[in-house]
């Protein structure tokens, strides 16, 4: 445009009296040689700083033949798979020392009075080591997929690297592991690989003196419309804990208590919405159940919070792997707090113990007593 603008353009002063004289055509000429020279100078310097400029590699799940990649709700999964009557295995893995890990697939920041859903993710490919710097203890694991499709890939949280084949991309703000590949659905089917992750493992005094982060997406800290009355009965359960620690672990103390009772067999009519009904009148339900009235109560009390869907620790073998099944399927609540990160909880009961740094520091009797309610 510039070359353009340079050839074209009517001249003032020296060069518009040149034009003017007998020598205009050689003025002309000048202009036009100039002009060439400097067209080449300029697609000659594009060409060459053009693979210098850091604008990261193309984006597959933003190609204009197929559009932005659409992701199945791993909810109906997890609903599927836990009703399912036969029980498959999924995936088995290993670990250096030995020690079960959860397995997280995907993370649902999104809740509303019917439960979790996702949110719009903005995938890379690069910088994963970077995206997360919570503590943590670091953990590895190699991972035998089964004849299992599925456009997730099942990684500890937090994932700092892994190696698998495909096409792959993460989500910054989740660290969920997406396939991006032509058949990205069938991408996990006989699929090994290996991955690392820096896994929350708070002290007990850490979490217990916590408090709520701040600096994450709003989403995540959003209330439901709920029915007023588990907004009171949130305040009582937490009672006069001290910390927004004590207070998320006081939730889970009360979910996981004998006044809740697992089961997959949740009522599907109720005369409240999902949540108010599971946490005021039903009392029973299973891990989505659960992990809802948890983020729920949090966010009653300022604490973020968000829904991860993957698998429990499966169980151990004879020659010290795990094994994974569809019944393995959970979902479990994490909370964010300043200096810790996202941290998981477990108020599912009948399915696993709750995690060690959420055994309460505090006595509060007078909470228990008005957590009866």
């Amino acid at each position: 445009a510039y070359v353009l603008v340079l050839v074209t353009a009517t001249s003032v002063g020296d060069g518009y009296r040149a034009e003017g004289a007998s020598r205009a055509g050689a003025f002309h000429a000048t202009r036009a040689v100039c002009a060439a020279v400097l067209a080449v100078a300029a697609i000659g310097s594009a060409v060459a700083l053009q693979p210098l400029v850091p604008l990261g590699e193309k984006q597959p799940w933003q190609g204009s033949g197929s559009g932005p990649i659409r992701l199945s709700d791993p909810t109906v999964e997890l609903n599927k798979n836990l009703l399912r009557p036969e029980d498959r295995p999924v995936l088995t893995y290993r670990t250096p020392d030995g020690e079960p890990v959860y397995l997280r697939t995907v993370a649902l920041p999104n809740l509303t009075s019917n439960g979790a859903g996702l949110t719009q993710m903005k995938l890379r490919t690069r910088g994963l080591g970077e995206a997360y710097e919570a503590p943590g203890r670091d953990v590895t694991v190699d991972v035998q997929m089964e004849n299992v499709p599925s456009e997730y890939l099942p990684v500890p949280f937090a994932v700092d690297s892994f190696d698998a084949r495909g096409s792959w991309a993460y989500d910054p703000a989740t660290l969920s592991v997406v396939a991006t590949g032509k058949d990205r659905a069938q991408e996990t089917v006989g699929l090994g690989y290996s991955a690392r992750a820096v896994v929350p493992n708070p002290s007990k005094e850490d979490l217990d003196d916590a408090t709520a982060g701040t600096d994450v997406d709003a989403i995540t800290t959003v209330v439901p419309d709920v029915d007023d009355r588990v907004v009171e009965l949130t305040k009582q359960v937490v009672g006069d804990a001290a910390t927004d620690g004590q207070k998320a672990q006081a939730i889970q103390k009360f979910l996981r208590s004998d006044k809740f009772n697992y089961s997959i067999e949740a009522p599907q009519h109720a005369s409240l919405d999902v949540i108010s009904s599971f946490v005021l009148e039903d009392r029973n339900g299973y891990c989505i159940h659960f992990a809802s009235a948890m983020m729920t109560m949090a966010r009653i009390e300022g604490i973020p919070s968000r829904m991860a869907v993957g698998f429990n620790t499966g169980s151990r073998m004879d020659d010290g792997a795990f094994q994974v099944t569809s019944h393995n399927m959970h979902a479990w609540p994490e909370l964010y707090f300043q200096g810790l990160g996202w941290v998981p909880f477990e108020p599912t009961p009948s399915v696993a113990g709750p995690p060690a740094y959420t055994c309460l520091l505090y006595t509060s009797d007078a909470a228990d007593e008005r957590s009866s309610v």
